[in-house]
Parts: structure tokens; C-alpha cells; sequence
């Protein structure tokens, strides 16, 4: 499986795998960077690679829901 991070500052939804990071305000894609090769994240690849950006807008629209699903039925923790 493909590793992946999630965080969340200042209303913007991050979701960073395969060396890219998306930023997302909870309704549209702000903008799409390659933090490997940009780390001040300087050049907004959203239009170039709009494809790779909407496929990580769905998993982390995928991620927040099945977040606050677990949220909403206390069950955050692993089963044992």
C-alpha cells in the first residue's frame, strides 16, 4: 500500500503521498505542488496535473468522511 498524510491548518486540508501535496479548503483544490523538487512550494501544479489532483482530492474527501463517520460512532481506535 501506498504510504499517506493528512493534516489540517487554518481551514486547508493537506494530503501528501508520492511526493506531492495537495491542499484543499473543504470544497475545491487550492493547489497541487511536488515537495520533493519544490519544498517552498513555489510553482502550483494544479492545471498541469489536474488529473493527479482530482484523484487526491476523492481519497481525501474519502479520508475525511470515513473520519468523521468514526468520529460520530466512537470508533477511532483499531479492534483488537
Amino acid at each position: 500500500k501506498e504510504g499517506f498524510a493528512v493534516t489540517y491548518l487554518n481551514n486547508v486540508y493537506q494530503y501528501i503521498s508520492e511526493g506531492y501535496l495537495l491542499q484543499f479548503n473543504g470544497e475545491e483544490s487550492l493547489g497541487l505542488y511536488h515537495v520533493d523538487t519544490d519544498s517552498l512550494m513555489a510553482q502550483n501544479l494544479l492545471e498541469d496535473h489536474y488529473e493527479l489532483a482530482l484523484s487526491y482530492e476523492e481519497k481525501l474527501k474519502a479520508f475525511i468522511q470515513e473520519y468523521n463517520n468514526r468520529m460520530i460512532n466512537n470508533q477511532l481506535t483499531a479492534d483488537e
